[in-house]
């Protein structure tokens, strides 16, 4: 079987030995139930994890020892014994699943869950290590191209008086400045939630009050949208003529201390 991947790693079809594709819809195996499985806006790649605020993410390529055919599932399966055409594309394991430098397998006392593709189980751990900082790391198992990603999650410094975070998104249509108590990560994920565009962070700034907030908005209030989102464009080039986000976000942000980080290289 020689089956399709997309961008996200998740498989989109197959091809035939005559060249033709064949399409195939992953829900249908069954290793996640469709009420069960991440809505189609919340699902991520790689790429969108490691760009959450807090999250680090490491690739382990395995090769052909961690590759299985996935396929429908059975009952009785076993771990890393699947037949072929009938493993999980991707599976989880909350903290305490790494085992040495080898492949992970399940251990006793944490999580295990099988999904149907990688984006949604990669989208299962976004949405839950913001609110249980404590399960990190996670594992996510690619059965399908031989790599297992380790995810850590170190919630953001919010300051000594709990001041919170701002943080700038980009949806490719607009910047949206906001201000969080909670998890930066957590606030993002919501924002996904009903925009069909991609949500990407941009930068986060702590200890960071709703003043603070506050102020940018008056900065680039030339270029306000709609409540707190900005046009993309002029914001875009006073940020290249600054030589990147950080260095424009310190000549809008009023005097202080501030702890910028920036994501995507800005």
């Amino acid at each position: 079987m020689r089956y399709l991947v997309n961008e996200a790693g998740d498989i989109y079809g197959q091809r035939r030995d005559d060249g033709t594709v064949k399409a195939v819809d992953p829900d249908q195996w069954g290793w996640r139930s469709r009420e069960d499985a991440a809505p189609a806006d919340l699902r991520r790649t790689i790429h969108q994890v490691r760009a959450l605020p807090g999250f680090t993410v490491t690739v382990v390529e395995l090769g052909p020892k961690g590759k299985f055919i996935p396929g429908p599932r059975h009952r009785g399966v076993k771990w890393m014994e699947w037949a072929e055409g009938a493993a999980p594309p991707a599976a989880i394991e909350s903290r305490g699943g790494v085992e040495g430098s080898a492949s992970p397998g399940p251990a006793s006392g944490h999580t295990l869950a099988y999904f149907n593709r990688l984006s949604d189980a990669l989208g299962r751990v976004a949405e839950r290590l913001p609110a249980r900082p404590e399960r990190s790391p996670f594992v996510v198992h690619d059965f399908v191209q031989g790599r297992y990603i380790e995810i850590v999650y170190l919630a953001p410094f919010i300051g000594p008086g709990g001041e919170g975070v701002v943080y700038v998104v980009d949806d490719g249509d607009a910047f949206k400045i906001g201000h969080t108590l909670g998890p930066p990560a957590g606030r993002i994920a919501s924002l996904q939630t009903g925009n069909p565009r991609v949500i990407q962070t941009v930068a986060t700034i702590a200890a960071a009050s709703p003043d603070v907030e506050n102020h940018l908005h008056e900065a680039l209030a030339q270029w306000t949208r709609m409540g707190e989102w900005f046009e993309r464009e002029p914001i875009l080039k006073k940020v290249a003529e600054a030589g990147g986000w950080s260095a424009y976000l310190k000549s809008v942000l009023p005097p202080g201390e501030w702890s910028i980080t920036t994501y995507g290289g800005a």
